[in-house]
């Protein structure tokens, strides 16, 4: 009896430990896939964020891309407003400013015919009966020589108004044809300028 008894803790002694290994199998079994759980969990949620910070990384760029775009738009937005602003006075100026910019060169260009002039003679001319056209076409002066000095005198009262002219656009006058030509000759000797 005594051996039924042993026999009979034996047995359950071999009962509580499986019972124990096989509890303790199933946790680790437990914990092996809650760790799993959490490591897909947590992979799951970095992939996640990896996606959210691309999608707001290019959602910067688009951004500042746009705000670039639109800077650009308002600038020339602006130039063209400043343009359309400008009154008629200033569009007149830069007109003019234009012109004395240009005139030099179409002076040069008047004047280079006047290279070749070697001498100028003066003929008396019969057959006028004397008659100068003066103002309201009569006569200052009947004489050819009248007729010059009267010439000579209106190149004088012109002369101030045409030195101050030259002076305006570059070009001496004090020396006559050959200030006139030497400017003309400086001005096609200068490089040409960009124009924009």
């Amino acid at each position: 009896m005594r051996q039924l008894a042993e026999a009979e803790r034996s047995k359950k002694i071999a009962i509580i430990e499986a019972q124990r290994e096989a509890e303790q199998q199933a946790t680790r079994i437990r914990l092996q896939a809650k760790a799993g759980r959490e490591a897909a969990a947590d992979q799951a949620e970095a992939v996640r964020e990896e996606a959210t910070a691309a999608a707001d990384a290019l959602k910067i760029k688009a951004d500042a891309k746009k705000a670039d775009k639109l800077a650009e738009a308002e600038g020339q937005r602006a130039i063209v407003d400043a343009e359309n602003a400008l009154s008629q006075e200033i569009v007149a100026m830069k007109v003019q400013m234009a012109r004395l910019t240009t005139l030099p060169n179409i002076v040069a260009e008047m004047v280079r015919p006047a290279e070749k002039i070697e001498s100028i003679k003066i003929h008396q001319v019969t057959g006028l009966n004397g008659v100068a056209p003066g103002a309201g076409g009569t006569s200052t002066s009947s004489s050819p020589v009248g007729q010059a000095v009267d010439a000579i005198g209106a190149m004088a009262v012109q002369l101030p108004a045409l030195k101050k002219l030259g002076e305006e656009v570059g070009i001496n006058l004090e020396d006559g044809l050959t200030g006139i030509t030497a400017a003309a000759l400086t001005e096609d000797s200068k490089p040409a300028t960009p124009t924009e």
